[in-house]
């Protein structure tokens, strides 16, 4: 699809099990290829001896017009591999939990300045849509691997606004300056989409969208127009 300008999306290095049948051919989705009758390169020649990240880019497959969900098994050289191909990962900290997929380095992607953004994955496998639910799981998370600078809401939330237009190619980048169509930030000329939530007014307002924020969006706006409002008014 580049040739038609379009982006690409795909989900990387979510589980172990990946891991290893990209690095030696072997494991769960080997077995589960073999008994479907698939024949797969990575096991006829004993897997690629690297990473799943190395081998998408091996494909061409990473870039700014790409972002991958997950991202759960990529190590330090995989992570900066992302950033130098300009590919956003969305982290989706609940679904690699229920999955048993594991935890993403989110601290890890924060303190190294990674472009990520804040995904459900899917009711398949997360208990609800709600990203505000989702955010203060990835806070969490971020905290309990040791992030434990002051801006770590305020990251949070830009993940979730800003990471998600970076994500989607809608932050600007190829603007040419322009803002007549970035969406996830609150800027003069950018697109008026708005979202409204009741919470407590007191102490970090980031903090307090992400603690208080999950079931509690009274409003939304699009383009500068009313879609949403509890209770209809």
């Amino acid at each position: 699809g580049r040739e038609l300008g379009l982006r690409a999306h795909t989900h990387l290095a979510e589980s172990a099990d990946e891991v290893e049948f990209v690095a030696v051919g072997t494991g769960l989705l080997a077995d589960m290829a073999n008994n479907i009758g698939w024949k797969m390169d990575a096991i006829s020649c004993g897997g690629f001896a690297h990473t799943p990240t190395t081998e998408l880019d091996d494909l061409e497959g990473l870039g700014a017009d790409v972002h991958v969900a997950h991202g759960v098994h990529c190590d330090s050289a995989d992570r900066a591999l992302l950033r130098e191909r300009g590919t956003a990962v969305a982290i989706c900290v609940r679904s690699n939990k229920i999955l048993g997929a594991g935890r993403p380095p989110i601290a890890d992607y924060l303190a190294e300045g990674s472009p990520i953004g804040i995904g459900t994955d899917s009711l398949a496998s997360s208990p609800s849509l709600d990203r505000l639910e989702e955010a203060r799981a990835a806070r969490d998370l971020a905290l309990a691997q040791g992030y434990d600078l002051p801006d770590l809401n305020a990251r949070i939330w830009q993940a979730i606004t800003l990471g998600g237009a970076f994500c989607l190619g809608l932050d600007g980048r190829e603007l040419s300056g322009s803002r007549a169509d970035q969406v996830g930030v609150l800027a003069v000329g950018a697109l008026g989409d708005l979202a409204v939530f009741d919470v407590p007014t007191q102490g970090d307002p980031f903090a307090a969208l992400i603690d208080h924020g999950a079931g509690e969006c009274v409003a939304t706006v699009l383009g500068g127009t009313f879609v949403h409002r509890r209770g209809g008014q």
